[in-house]
């Protein structure tokens, strides 16, 4: 059975990276995301008289493995697939047909989304479709605030929203600007995230 180490399991995934590199971008993430202090027993954090009101009171303070569902976990996890499926300066670049100091301007001017690791540049490549970059992204870019999580930003411009409705139903943020739509709706959203 082939594994995230096996570098036809990442291709077959869409990532184009060695299992080495992979691995990087994985730990790059973890240590963006993940606290280095262990989750803390409320028992010692709390005195025996706080412990038994909050306990009489029916919380619930024994130390629990969440396993699958901690979210420091499974955000880190997608913050490594979004890292390992981005692009580089080079590959957007080559993409877009222009050279890379104008994508790093781009980035500069808050005008593409990107985020710095180690090894330069990674762009999530939900910004681009096969003519180029989202029609009025840079507008969209610069309205988000700088000090969101890139997994946020993933997020909202790929998940549906009531506040983008459709003749088929809602869209996402991305969606709506590769449909031609009016980007004044989608950089308002961008200013309240």
């Amino acid at each position: 059975m082939a594994t995230a180490a096996d570098p036809r399991w990442l291709q077959d995934h869409g990532i184009d990276l060695a299992p080495e590199a992979f691995l990087r971008l994985v730990r790059d993430a973890v240590a963006r995301i993940a606290s280095p202090q262990p989750a803390s027993d409320p028992h010692d954090d709390l005195t025996p008289a706080e412990v038994e009101v909050l306990e009489r009171g029916g919380f619930d303070l024994s130390a629990r493995d969440l396993g699958d569902a901690d979210p420091v976990a499974r955000t880190a996890a997608e913050f490594a697939a979004l890292l390992a499926t981005s692009a580089s300066t080079a590959d957007v670049a080559e993409r877009l047909g222009v050279d890379a100091s104008r994508v790093r301007q781009l980035l500069g001017a808050n005008r593409l989304f990107g985020v710095r690791s180690d090894a330069g540049w990674r762009i999530p490549t939900f910004q681009l479709t096969d003519r180029g970059l989202l029609p009025a992204l840079g507008e969209v870019v610069a309205a988000l605030d700088p000090a969101l999580h890139p997994v946020a930003v993933h997020r909202w411009f790929t998940t549906r929203t009531d506040d983008l409705p459709a003749e088929h139903g809602p869209l996402s943020p991305r969606d709506w600007l590769r449909a031609g739509y009016p980007p004044a709706t989608v950089i308002e959203l961008a200013r309240h995230l």
